[in-house]
This record gives structure tokens, sequence and C-alpha cells, in this order.
């Protein structure tokens, strides 16, 4: 299936945000019980405002119109992850991933410079970033809060978390560009850490395998 409207309205009926769809964003969006989008450009299937729960979510047709995926959601949690109306398919993407040559010019000097900078910055605060991840991650399985993705991922068990990192490992592979390949990397470091959790292990016997590597 093509991408088609994805309409966010809230419980008030108010329309929340448009955005697009496919088959694979709303079988994504079933299974997880949040919201996902296909980004325009790229084709992505992402997170809608970094994955927000749905009370309903439906496929709707009409010969004059089509097909389109409308989801409902509390109004108070569209607002707390982006405001009442639009915005949410611009902030969810962070930052356009479009090759350069269609459309676009490229990176300027001082965007590349700080890209460099941010990427040098994180860098030297990995084992911090890292530790947060795995303390979170960890927490999640615990108290396993309603509508959490990670609550999900726990709740289908270890096999079903190692079917996913498996496909974020596919999805790193097919990355077009290096904000993509990026983003899937960190999709995949997010998987693998849930999946060490759920095995009772962590990121940290990894860093100390690799340290003794070299």
């Amino acid at each position: 299936m093509k991408k088609v409207p994805l309409i966010i309205v809230a419980d008030d009926g108010a329309i929340v945000d448009v955005a697009y769809a496919n088959n694979k964003a709303a079988a994504k969006s079933i299974e997880c019980g949040e919201i996902w989008y296909c980004h325009a450009e790229t084709e992505r299937v992402l997170p809608w405002r970094g994955g927000v729960v749905f009370e309903k979510y439906e496929r709707r047709d009409s010969d004059s119109l089509g097909s389109w995926y409308m989801a409902r959601v509390e109004r108070a949690l569209a607002e707390a992850t982006g405001g009442a109306t639009g915005g949410g398919t611009d902030a969810t993407a962070g930052v356009s991933v479009r090759p350069a040559g269609r459309g676009q010019t490229g990176a300027t000097s001082a965007t590349v410079h700080q890209a460099a900078g941010d990427a040098e910055a994180a860098l030297a605060n990995a084992g911090e970033i890292l530790a947060g991840l795995q303390a979170t991650i960890k927490a999640r399985r615990e108290e396993l809060p309603e509508g959490s993705y990670t609550t999900h991922l726990f709740s289908k068990g270890a096999e079903k978390i190692r079917k996913k990192t498996g496909e974020e490992a596919v999805e790193l592979i097919l990355a077009r560009n290096a904000a993509e390949l990026r983003s899937e990397a960190a999709d995949l470091l997010y998987h693998l850490m849930v999946l060490l959790e759920v095995e009772d292990d962590s990121i940290g016997s990894v860093l100390a395998a690799l340290r003794d590597r070299f």
C-alpha cells in the first residue's frame, strides 16, 4: 500500500496533525499501541512525536477520497508532546535527511562543524550516555509503565526482542545516507541494550569485551 494520509485528532474531535502512513506504519502502530507515521520524503517509519499512545486507530475508505488512517489521542498527550496543532511530523523526524540533489544543496560549513562538535561532545560523554540509557531500560523492565515502547518490548519476551533487534540490523544495512545511518545505528543500539537487559546482561559487558580485544 502506498502512503496515504494519517489524520491525528484529539478526543474532542479537533485535528491535531496530518501526516502519512503506509502498511508498515499502520502495522507498527497497532502492534505498539502508539502512533507511527511514514516520513513523506524518506519513507522511513518513525514514532509520531516520540510515540504517543492512541485511543483509537482505524483505516477509513470512501469512494470520493480514497483511503486514509485516523488516530484519536488524548488532547493532553498531544499538547505535552509538541503543542495542540501541527509540528508533529517535523518534531519527530528531528532533521531532514533528504539526500543532496533532491531539492537540497547540502549542509553548510557551519552546520558540518556543529555536527562534528556535537559528535565529539557525545563521544566524550559516551559512558554517561550509555549508563543513563541502561538505567532507563532497566527501570522500564522493573516498573513496566503503561504506554512505553520499552514496556511493550519486555511484555513480548526475549524472542520478540531478538527479532526486533534483527530487523533493526537490516534497516541499518539498508540506510541510504549518513543521516539515516546514524538514526538506524541508534535504533539498533537501543534494541541491543533492551536485548541484553532481558538476558540479564548489559552494555558494560560488551564494552569490556571490546576493551579486551584491543
